[in-house]
């Protein structure tokens, strides 16, 4: 039963991504895919990007090797349905294993996986061309493997396994590894093989991430969390983005640590807000002295804060997916037993505070599509309205949008100013050349020296630079043809230069 329902959340999912066309809502990934198309499995260098590990690269490499460059999408989509597919069985079976009467198993399956799909940060991560779902996967089966009543040498090894290999897919889920194996030693104060067994994958991985950072010729633990750091502290302009290597972890907290701690409790704060679900449930199985519900609370709870406390530096609101099934199993068993219990006001409390949660979600989730329908229709738009006025080429079209795509132009993305690519990729500037923005009269001569002819500006456009509101709002006044307006884009037509 518990199969069934997760397949059909998959079809769920699949059928609304249809209906957007399986629209691309994570401009990430097109940094990954032309690290895909520009690198070589025996040149690590040409893999390395000091901001993630190599191994969802290598996968998009794979794909377009097989199938062709044009199936990335496709088979990145394809992974993260599978994904969400392991990740709601491992989720359900883990808030099952907390249930003593063996009827209701099915029940609390089935209501974990309809919370697990109507949480924010699962649909959105779900619906998108991404690692994160897969690393959400990964770790929910290793806890599930792992957090065993009775742990065994060997399921205890493959979660070490599944842990090594998430963490060659995301870096941060180092630290969801060392949560899911902290947790039952803090709780049951054993130190015997099967509780250390995961460590083993957990040094694989290390290991081997050190090696590759070696071999690109990198420092041995090279990594871009100072870039997330100031991130943090002083947020970021995209088009005009601080480059990592020119800072440092310590002497960002050494220059302004007030600032710093301020701004590390605030995203701890907007991080740990999803702890509250497994706190909740703390609270009423100590309450109720609910055995299966008090250890799996714990152990969420204590895992939970291990990843949240160092991964809150960077400030990204797609991390708790990552330990989504650790928070989420635990809520789901709870409401298993509210419902077990009589109309008392404790339980009615309860009751309400998890129905406001879930009306939240409610809002969060319909934003999130609403928003990528919104955003898959301008694309198409703009797509057809520049292929009627004869554009053929990405590399043609400049935009302030980082998000913009074409599925029929080629190249797909337009030109940009910023943007992540530029700070971590080597070679992103000759594919995509950095524009000025100093001033419009030498941005127009620049998009004709590189023989762009078309331009999409948001409202983001006066952010560029001294006169692109102009540009945008009244192009004529500088000698450019308005071609339309699509959702938030003007598009906009060079006349041929001197």
């Amino acid at each position: 039963m518990i199969r069934i329902v997760a397949l059909s959340l998959v079809a769920l999912y699949a059928a609304l991504l249809a209906a957007m066309r399986f629209h691309l809502c994570l401009n990430d990934f097109w940094a990954w895919s032309f690290l895909a198309g520009h690198s070589e499995i025996s040149d690590a260098a040409s893999l390395q990007n000091g901001f993630m590990p190599p191994a969802y690269v290598l996968y998009l490499k794979a794909i377009g090797s097989a199938l062709g460059p044009a199936r990335e999408i496709s088979g990145a989509f394809a992974l993260s349905l599978a994904a969400v597919f392991v990740t709601a069985v491992a989720t359900a079976k883990l808030a099952c294993a907390g249930v003593a009467n063996g009827r209701h198993q099915t029940w609390v399956g089935v209501l974990t996986i309809v919370l697990l799909a109507l949480w924010p940060p699962f649909l959105q991560s779900g619906m998108t061309a991404g690692p994160d779902i897969v690393v959400a996967a990964l770790v929910a089966i290793a806890a599930l493997l792992h957090w065993r009543d009775e742990q065994r040498i060997r399921q205890s090894i493959l979660a070490g396994a599944l842990l090594g290999l998430a963490i060659l897919v995301r870096g941060h889920a180092l630290f969801a590894a060392i949560g899911i194996l902290i947790a039952p030693l803090v709780l049951q104060r054993r130190f015997d093989r099967p509780a250390l067994a995961p460590v083993l994958g957990i040094l694989v991985a290390l290991l081997a991430q050190t090696w590759f950072n070696l071999a690109a010729g990198v420092p041995a633990w090279s990594t871009g969390q100072a870039f997330n750091v100031y991130k943090m502290m002083y947020g970021i302009d995209w088009f005009t983005p601080v480059r990592p290597e020119s800072i440092s972890v310590a002497q960002l907290i050494l220059d302004d640590p007030g600032r710093f701690l301020y701004e590390w409790a605030g995203a701890f704060r907007r991080a740990g807000q999803w702890l509250l679900g497994p706190a909740i449930a703390l609270f009423w199985a100590w309450r109720r002295q609910s055995a299966g519900l008090l250890r799996l609370s714990l152990l969420a709870l204590i895992a939970g804060a291990v990843y949240t406390v160092p991964v809150s530096l960077g400030d990204s609101p797609r991390t708790a997916v990552v330990i989504g099934a650790m928070l989420v199993a635990p809520l789901a068993l709870l409401i298993a037993e509210l419902r077990a219990t009589g109309p008392r006001l404790l339980p009615l409390l309860l009751a309400l505070l998890i129905g406001f949660g879930f009306v939240q979600s409610l809002r969060q989730d319909r934003a999130f599509l609403e928003h990528n329908r919104a955003q898959a229709r301008d694309f198409e738009a703009v797509e057809n309205l520049l292929l009627a006025s004869g554009a053929s080429s990405a590399i043609a079209v400049f935009s302030d949008d980082f998000d913009l795509y074409f599925r029929e132009l080629d190249g797909a993305r337009p030109l940009t100013r910023g943007g992540w690519g530029v700070i971590g990729i080597d070679g992103w500037e000759d594919r995509f050349p950095q524009l000025p923005t100093d001033d419009v009269p030498g941005f127009l001569a620049a998009c004709r020296a590189h023989d762009v002819r078309y331009l999409a500006l948001t409202s983001s456009s006066a952010r560029l630079g001294p006169g692109f509101a102009v540009l945008r709002d009244d192009p004529r006044a500088v000698g450019v043809l308005p071609l339309g307006v699509c959702g938030q884009f003007h598009v906009l037509e060079l006349p041929a230069g001197p």
